[in-house]
């Protein structure tokens, strides 16, 4: 397993966002069982700016490992996660579901051209800290991204 790339994320870690479960019900007619349309993904506030802050920073990332690198890789990827919370938001009702904030990394890796499609993910360790809202680290996200195999 080779290192490539490992960057850091100053902020807030946003969570991707949830499918709702059901579409509302279409109330075209009171015989009509059909829905209004399709369910749909409802982003976390913030969710958006802070995928569009990872990117930036994995391609400044990339940019910075030089022109002996091919982008994106290819070949299945190892990822190390770790999101810095504040400690008063660690428990909190929308500090943020692993999995939730492991899915808006990968999205950002990809807008990034780290990798040609999430997919690639082979192995994922991901992992939540707090620190004190005035520590001097401050919040957000280290990525670490690692090749698999030769």
């Amino acid at each position: 397993m080779i290192q490539v790339l490992e960057f850091w994320v100053p902020g807030a870690p946003k969570t991707k966002g949830s499918l709702s479960a059901r579409a509302p019900r279409c109330h075209c007619s009171p015989q009509c069982r059909g829905y209004a349309r399709l369910p749909h993904l409802r982003d976390s506030e913030g969710s958006k700016r802070w995928r569009k802050l990872v990117a930036y920073q994995a391609a400044q990332a990339t940019r910075a490992r030089g022109a002996w690198m091919t982008w994106p890789l290819v070949g299945w990827v190892a990822l190390e996660i770790l999101y810095v919370l504040p400690a008063a938001d660690l428990l909190a009702q929308g500090a943020g579901d692993l999995d939730k904030l492991d899915r808006n990394v990968f999205d950002a890796l990809q807008d990034a051209q780290v990798f040609e499609n999430d997919a690639q993910v082979a192995r994922c360790i991901g992992e939540k800290t707090a620190v004190e809202v005035n520590a001097a680290s401050g919040c957000g996200v280290n990525v670490k991204v690692m090749v698999l195999g030769g």
